[in-house]
């Protein structure tokens, strides 16, 4: 009878202790904390370049997104300046710029994009490739000697044609539709 309470206060004790274990690794170590960092004044032009050709520019004129000096769609253009303006940090992945290659980040294989307001560049990004997630992205910030682990796929948000973010005449049909 004694040999069960022993074995019932040695089981109580060791899962107290496993539990305290957990409580300090909680709260020193915490979650995996994402650091997500903004530009600090609103963004009113976007240059998108890739190996040093020309994807596409969008600008900021009386509150409306011209792309190329079309009119952009609205959604499609904020999708791409928000993107640019919260980058969420997952780590830091090198410290070394010699990886470049490894992670696509290479003048010839990123994708660079440079925010601006009022003539003044905010941000000067450097997308490379997906991680093996996929919802994943290799990234650069600025002239930073650190490559980063960001959320989303920011690659296939920056690399679109002209074409699929100028607004669309609308035509007979779609102007029928809104109406009903």
């Amino acid at each position: 009878m004694k040999n069960i309470y022993t074995r019932k206060i040695v089981l109580l004790s060791s899962i107290a202790v496993l539990l305290v274990i957990y409580i300090l690794q909680i709260s020193f170590l915490g979650r995996s904390k994402v650091k997500t960092v903004y530009t600090n004044e609103e963004i009113d032009s976007v240059e998108i370049t890739k190996n040093g050709g020309h994807i596409l520019s969008l600008k900021k004129e009386n509150e409306k997104w011209l792309v190329e000096n079309f009119p952009a769609m609205e959604n499609r253009a904020n999708r791409i300046v928000n993107s640019v303006n919260e980058i969420k940090i997952l780590s830091t992945v090198s410290y070394d710029l010699s990886d470049l290659e490894r992670y696509g980040l290479t003048d010839e294989n990123a994708v660079k994009v440079v925010a601006s307001s009022g003539g003044k560049i905010l941000r000067t990004l450097y997308v490379g490739k997906d991680s093996v997630a996929g919802s994943q992205c290799y990234v650069r910030l600025d002239d930073e000697k650190k490559i980063y682990l960001a959320q989303g796929s920011l690659k296939s948000t920056f690399e679109v044609s002209v074409d699929e973010i100028k607004e669309k005449p609308k035509t007979e049909n779609s102007q029928e539709a809104e109406a009903e």
